[in-house]
């Protein structure tokens, strides 16, 4: 490949780290006591696949 042309490059995603899901913290009732639990959602970054185009990987 030429070094004029430029091509988006894979990296994996910052938010989840290539896992496709993130943790996100929310509240919740735990034995009559209010608490937090982590459930896991699909990352909206990436949509799940772990993967951004695009991005230059770090130096």
């Amino acid at each position: 490949m030429s070094e004029g042309s430029e091509r988006p490059v894979n990296t994996l995603c910052p938010i989840c780290r290539g896992l496709g899901v993130r943790r996100v913290p929310r509240a919740a009732m735990i034995n009559g006591q209010f608490g937090t639990m982590l459930v896991e959602e699909i990352c909206q970054l990436c949509d799940g696949d772990g993967w951004r185009s695009g991005l230059e990987p770090p130096v």
